[in-house]
């Protein structure tokens, strides 16, 4: 009896599983493809027909609708389900039947998938609440998301159980996709390991899928995938009654029947002993890569019995992909033999581990399923680092700038030479060779070179001159030593190399447009490394026009350029511009990778720079503030994309007044940088500047003077690291004029000042926000050293394009309001200068938080001029509101809190006015 039982529970298993495969095929096929399975197997043939015979009735298990239609009718379609209008069928299946409907509040598309009247058992009831349950648990992009569950009667009196989820638009399957779009291997690997990761997510929510394949795969019309059919999970806890219960009910149907699909199961579905874990996903993973890769299933079981069909999946290994795609061949064949490893201990750990191996195989890195050979290694980092186009670059520069160009040049004209049907390989080895000639730029070493050639030179034309005298020679040699090369060599290379270059992308690349958006991004990206932004926009704009319409919004290239360019258009203050182009960038983003993706992460650091540009600071602290949290549980405290952001946090701080947090958001900061990156890293003088600045405005003076030394370092690194007229050095320049001015070192502030400007002006132009707080920087100091008159004038000239520019509410807008203001009371304009005074405290009281010590500071100037101008109740009344405000916010010993103090006494006592401030 023991041995019938266990005879009779195999034939279930075999006859369900037999079934399940038969049922994917059209009707008039399944009969014959149930008669070669079954082979001799009588018993297993004569029940297998009889299931498919029921199968096939108008009112079987497997069909029978969602509710029973009258006698000799056919079943209508509801009207409406619970809350929802439906409108179409998109399927039915053993377990539900799906409706296409319509929610009303809020409006949107579903699919609504009702349980069949006829799966009534309590197996059944909990199978399909097993399902709403995974589903509710899962929350990613590339999932299907449930939206509600419930019960409502449909054309009887018993309530059906249902569940509304995402409607997936335009749907097909990722391999139907992948062919109707005709995909090359590399888009078809970037989404497949977007489906790890959403399989992943469900593994890490404690949902095995066990039913990965093509069906369950679909991608909309936007290229995103979305896993579904959670039917047959399976949860991996017990995180509730429900769930132990359900999972009671599948361990029990599993006695019985093989659950998935023979074509995509794993071994250890092939046996009802062996338990089942995350890594029967892998395998199913490993079944769906190859299909992606060659078109095809990794095993024929069209002439196979079910057994024979089992003996296959334990024992045999599939042809490997490349032998049906040759681009597959290596590592292509390593990662897909490793997820679908016979033996599980030799599968990816992961999901996770799988999708990262993928990525490593998109990044040209080795991967983790083999050990790559020498060679392989080497062309691997050949292609991430570049090497040789250092060397070649600057043996290059040294002999003569063109010779660059003719090596392109010469590349190009090879390529062309070449056969069609390689022409696309070798367009690529181009690509990537002149993109490490700009990769690998380093003007410093260019600088070096020109400068030892001209010194050389020069020595040599002096010794040949018989005539030159000793005055002459130090004259000229001085004025070698006070060329900037490093900025000569980055003028050098745009002029005689960068614009030829772009001219030759536009000549010889118009028919390879992701090729030639590839070059661009580049050229644009070294641009902006080099100080040249403005020549810089419009390459990286072009670059994303063409990615959009040929890749498409949502492909990383395309959302990697919509970053760029973004955050170049915020570099040149053009905020309105960029804030566009970063929130959508963020949205596409966050949709297609997560929330706690790197690029994601990075973008929204980038869109909070632009809001706190904006003046939208409440906003931008909030995305700051997110972003870091994430950071630091993603990457880690020391992280260096997590170590940009507390810069920012500090910057909002300080904006906000709450001057102490900022200074210890720096200090934190500083000290972390100089742990990781040492004292001369760019990033960690940055830090150091906002420190200085931040400083200044606290009134300590001593830590300055402490400081002060560092920042002049700074200067004279980024100079020779990035020459004059890059914003890098541009920004220590304005740091350290500014530090100067505050140490009462007017003179030598203001040549760097005027330096300052005439960089700003130089590289971003005149009207440029950022060049109007370099001349606002200038005309503060002048006014410093009672040159009112000049001051007055710079003033004048920059208020007027930022009230057109900016508008009048922002502050930077408001802070040349006000010098305005003190500079036209300094030469007795004094009617004047009380209107714009009243100007600006509207402005403060209305933009900045009520305790900000600006709005203080403006109090106390209104209130001066006020006096001045006779009318000594109201000066009074806003020194004393100036001065309270300033106290609270600076504390007592602030320099702007003892000269607000002494206008106050000047008004109360009559002393004599204070005549700087």
């Amino acid at each position: 009896m023991a041995q019938t039982a266990k005879d009779e529970k195999e034939l279930n298993r075999r006859a369900h599983a037999l079934l399940s495969e038969a049922l994917d095929l059209d009707p008039d096929q399944r009969q014959i493809y149930v008669q070669r399975a079954c082979a001799e197997n009588t018993a297993l043939l004569s029940r297998v027909m009889s299931m498919l015979k029921m199968a096939d009735q108008a009112h079987s298990f497997l069909d029978e609708p969602a509710f029973r239609p009258l006698a000799g009718t056919e079943a209508p379609l509801p009207d409406a389900i619970g809350n929802y209008l439906v409108v179409g069928v998109l399927g039915k299946g053993g377990m539900a039947t799906v409706f296409e409907a319509v929610q009303e509040h809020p409006k949107r598309r579903v699919a609504l998938k009702v349980m069949n009247q006829t799966m009534s058992s309590a197996n059944d009831c909990a199978r399909f609440g097993f399902e709403t349950e995974a589903l509710a648990r899962l929350h990613h992009p590339a999932i299907a998301q449930i939206y509600e569950a419930g019960a409502a009667c449909v054309g009887g009196t018993t309530p059906n159980p249902f569940f509304a989820m995402e409607l997936v638009a335009d749907a097909r399957t990722i391999t139907d996709y992948a062919q109707a779009r005709k995909l090359d291997l590399h888009s078809r690997m970037e989404m497949f390991s977007v489906v790890c990761d959403a399989v992943h997510h469900g593994h890490q929510h404690g949902v095995i899928h066990r039913d990965i394949k093509p069906a369950n795969v679909l991608v909309d019309g936007e290229g995103q995938p979305k896993v579904i059919d959670f039917g047959i999970a399976k949860m991996t806890d017990s995180r509730s009654d429900a769930t132990t219960a359900t999972a009671a009910v599948t361990a029990i149907t599993e006695r019985h029947q093989l659950i998935g699909t023979l074509h995509a199961m794993s071994p250890e579905q092939c046996d009802s002993s062996c338990d089942i874990d995350i890594r029967t996903d892998v395998y199913s993973l490993g079944v769906l890569l190859y299909q992606l890769i060659t078109g095809r299933r990794p095993h024929d079981f069209s002439n196979c019995s079910i057994p024979e069909a089992i003996q296959v999946i334990v024992g045999v290994e599939p042809q490997k992909p490349g032998q049906w795609v040759p681009e597959a061949k290596g590592d292509l064949d390593a990662i897909v033999s490793m997820a679908m490893s016979k033996d599980r201990e030799h599968r990816y750990p992961s999901a996770a581990a799988l999708s990262a191996d993928v990525r490593r195989y998109l990044g040209h890195q080795p991967i983790e399923a083999r050990s790559p050979s020498k060679l392989e290694l080497a062309r691997k980092f050949f292609r991430r680092n570049r090497p040789l186009a250092f060397a070649s670059l600057t043996a290059a520069f040294s002999l003569v700038v063109a010779s660059i160009v003719s090596a392109r040049l010469a590349w190009v004209e090879y390529q062309a030479r070449q056969v069609s049907e390689k022409r696309q390989r070798q367009l690529e080895t181009v690509t990537e060779f002149q993109e490490s000639l700009l990769r690998d730029i380093d003007v410093v070493e260019m600088g070096e070179r020109m400068r030892l050639a001209y010194r050389e030179g020069l020595d040599a034309a002096l010794a040949e001159s018989n005539e030159a005298d000793e005055t002459a020679r130090k004259e000229l040699t001085q004025l070698a030593d006070k060329l900037n090369f490093t900025s000569l060599a980055v003028r050098t290379l745009d002029e005689s190399i960068l614009q030829h270059y772009l001219e030759s992308i536009h000549n010889r690349f118009a028919g390879e447009p992701v090729l030639q958006a590839q070059m661009l991004q580049r050229l644009g990206h070294t641009l902006h490394g080099l100080g040249l932004h403005n020549e810089a926009e419009p390459v990286l704009r072009e670059a994303l026009g063409i990615r959009r319409q040929a890749l498409g919004n949502d492909h990383e290239d395309t959302l990697l350029s919509l970053h760029t360019l973004g955050s170049q258009l915020s570099f040149l203050r053009r905020h309105d511009e960029a804030v566009v182009l970063l929130r959508e960038a963020y949205e596409r983003r966050t949709r297609r990778f997560g929330s706690d993706h790197v690029e994601t992460l990075r973008t929204g650091t980038a869109l909070g720079g632009v809001l706190r540009y904006q003046g939208k600071l409440a906003e931008a602290g909030q995305i700051w503030g997110d972003t870091l949290r994430t950071q630091r549980r993603v990457l880690g405290d020391d992280h260096d994309e997590t170590l940009r952001t507390p810069n920012n946090v500090g910057i909002v701080h300080a904006m906000e007044g709450r001057l102490n947090e900022a200074e210890s958001c720096w200090r934190e900061l500083l000290e972390r940088r100089r742990r990781t990156l040492g004292d001369d890293h760019a990033s960690t003088r940055g830090v150091l500047g906002n420190l200085c600045m931040l400083l200044q405005d606290q009134g300590k003076a001593g830590e300055l003077g402490e400081l002060l030394p560092l920042v002049e370092k700074n200067l004279a690194a980024d100079r020779r690291e990035f020459g004059d007229l890059h914003s890098n050095t541009l920004m220590t320049m304005g740091q350290l004029a500014t530090l100067l001015t505050e140490r009462r070192d007017y003179t030598r502030a203001e040549k760097l000042h005027r330096e300052f400007l005439a960089g700003r002006e130089k590289s971003l132009g005149p009207d440029n926000t950022a060049t109007l707080l370099s001349m606002y920087a200038l005309a503060e100091n002048l006014f410093c050293q009672e040159k009112f008159g000049e001051s007055v004038e710079l003033t004048r000239r920059a208020l007027a394009v930022q009230r057109t520019n900016i508008g009048s509410g922002h502050e930077e807008t408001m802070d040349s309001i006000s010098l305005l203001s003190r500079g036209l009371h300094r030469t007795g304009e004094l009617n004047e200068a009380l209107k714009l005074s009243e100007e600006a405290l509207a402005e403060a009281r209305s933009v900045l938080p009520p305790t900000h010590w600006k709005t203080g500071w403006l109090m106390s100037c209104h209130g001066e001029l006020l006096a001045d101008l006779g009318d000594v109740e109201a000066a009074r009344k806003h020194l004393q509101e100036g001065l309270t405000l300033l106290e609270a916010s600076m504390g007592q010993a602030h320099p702007k809190v003892e000269l607000a103090r002494e206008r106050l006494l000047q008004v109360t006592d009559g002393a004599s006015r204070p005549k700087k401030d």
